[in-house]
């Protein structure tokens, strides 16, 4: 049992990181990209991940 929480601990970790990842791109995406685009560049992106 105490393994499977250490695994759910790590596991929010890695999606909070990957969070933080995708919402890094996707203020870089709006500096580049007007608005419109940048939707379907975020939505793109996320069907990769």
């Amino acid at each position: 049992m105490l393994q499977l929480t250490h695994l759910y601990l790590i596991a929010i970790r890695v999606s909070t990181r990957t969070h933080y990842w995708i919402y890094g791109v996707k203020n870089a995406v709006e500096d580049f990209l007007p608005q419109a685009d940048n939707l379907a560049v975020v939505r793109d992106a996320g069907t990769y991940l």
